[in-house]
């Protein structure tokens, strides 16, 4: 676990930014409070493409305007560097998103312990909540950062959230319901601005529209105006909807 890095000149609240990204679904965390499950066999995620190069592009970009940034790759990409990361202005994650459908047999039985984000160990652990809430572990390092964990964080003075999700898990019964509820949970948690992608996107599309929107939201601080310039730039290349399509901004 040694890809924890600290950069920067100052670690005030309104120049710090988390990055996590590229997190290893088959790590096993020891410290894991472990519950007696089954696996579902027909879930197995597979590591995020490109995003250890996404999270070290704005690295590089934050280092040229001299901000603070920690960032967590590998197994260092758990949940708890996002509950304890209190109010970073940006917070970046590069990972999966889960979403599942709400009819599955034997699973969560809240919707909002059905979707989140997928970090560290995520291949390894599919809690059963009933067992979880009995024994008080709901908010164990367990892989799955759920809505319902995601709503008791304190986001109050986090201005952006950047959800850069590479495909999500199938089984969903309505995607824009699923979607909404990732979004709705941080801005529940006070979060001004969330920006999420809706489908893995291509590659080079997806490195130059985070580049752009970073680039314009380090000298404006205007989470519209930055994301619109980005898409503009996009769509200026190619009209498909496929390039540009795919990414949505929520916020006040």
């Amino acid at each position: 676990m040694d890809q924890l890095i600290f950069v920067g000149i100052t670690a005030t609240n309104q120049k710090q930014v988390v990055l996590i990204g590229d997190p290893n679904f088959n790590y096993s965390i020891d410290s894991l409070t472990q519950v007696s499950v089954p696996k579902l066999a027909d879930i197995r995620y597979l590591p995020v493409k490109g995003s250890s190069f996404e999270v070290s592009l704005i690295g590089n970009l934050l280092d040229e305007k001299e901000w603070y940034h920690v960032d967590y790759f590998q197994e260092n990409a758990v949940e708890k560097y996002i509950s304890d990361s209190y109010n970073p202005a940006i917070l970046h994650v590069s990972t999966h998103g889960f979403f599942y459908n709400l009819e599955i047999s034997g699973f969560y039985h809240s919707p909002a312990l059905k979707s989140g984000l997928l970090l560290t160990s995520g291949n390894f652990t599919i809690p059963e909540m009933n067992e979880m809430i009995s024994r008080h572990v709901v908010n164990a390092e367990d892989g799955f950062l759920s809505n319902y964990e995601i709503v008791g964080l304190n986001m109050e003075r986090t201005y952006t959230i950047f959800l850069s999700l590479s495909g999500t898990d199938y089984q969903v019964s309505n995607n824009s319901v699923a979607y909404g509820s990732l979004i709705k949970a941080f801005s529940t948690a006070g979060g001004h601005y969330q920006i999420m992608s809706l489908w893995e996107q291509d590659a080079n599309t997806k490195d130059e529209f985070i580049r752009q929107f970073y680039k314009e939201w380090l000298t404006n601080k205007d989470v519209r105006l930055s994301f619109n310039s980005a898409l503009e730039k996009i769509r200026n290349k190619t009209e498909h909807p496929y390039y540009w399509g795919g990414y949505i901004l929520s916020g006040k």
